[in-house]
């Protein structure tokens, strides 16, 4: 919500620019324009996690890590959702959302406060059941550049620097 609102202030700056048909004023605010709704989707909108048959895909801002089931010794929660990792690291979800506050006086927290947490522990479960012990074993933790992402945020930069300049 918060990412539609934010890029709705910014279609409407830019209207108002288009609306006064000045090219230098477009030139000079589109830029800076479209920065702002980068970041916006970058925070707000980007970060995300995929479950899939073998493994998580976590794709926080600006990095995708791919984490296999094999290699995941818990998943947890503290403000966003945490994949500890078999050699003591771990994987950090920004793109989990907060679970739902539980009511006052009300112990354990089910499934039904944190569904995110549920999804994916009931994926790793499900994966580990229905594997031999050595299945999976030996594969990497796959970290990478979130390359659609920066390439988008580079584009960005380079219409808002154009912009300052002109």
């Amino acid at each position: 919500m918060t990412f539609v609102v934010v890029a709705a202030a910014m279609v409407l700056l830019l209207g108002s620019v288009v609306l006064r048909g000045s090219w230098t004023e477009i030139a000079h605010f589109g830029g800076p324009v479209v920065l702002v709704v980068w970041v916006a989707w970058l925070l707000l909108v980007r970060p995300s996690i995929r479950i899939e048959q073998d493994r998580a895909v976590v794709v926080n801002v600006g990095r995708i890590i791919e984490v296999p089931w094999a290699r995941t010794a818990d998943v947890r929660r503290r403000l966003q959702l945490i994949l500890d990792l078999d050699d003591g690291r771990r994987v950090e979800c920004w793109g989990s959302p907060f679970p739902r506050r539980r009511m006052v006086g009300r112990e354990p927290q089910t499934a039904e406060d944190d569904p995110a947490l549920a999804a994916v522990r009931s994926a790793w479960m499900s994966w580990q059941t229905g594997q031999a012990p050595a299945a999976g074993e030996g594969r990497p933790v796959i970290r990478r550049m979130d390359t659609t992402a920066l390439a988008i945020g580079a584009g960005a930069v380079v219409l808002a620097a154009i912009g300052l300049i002109s």
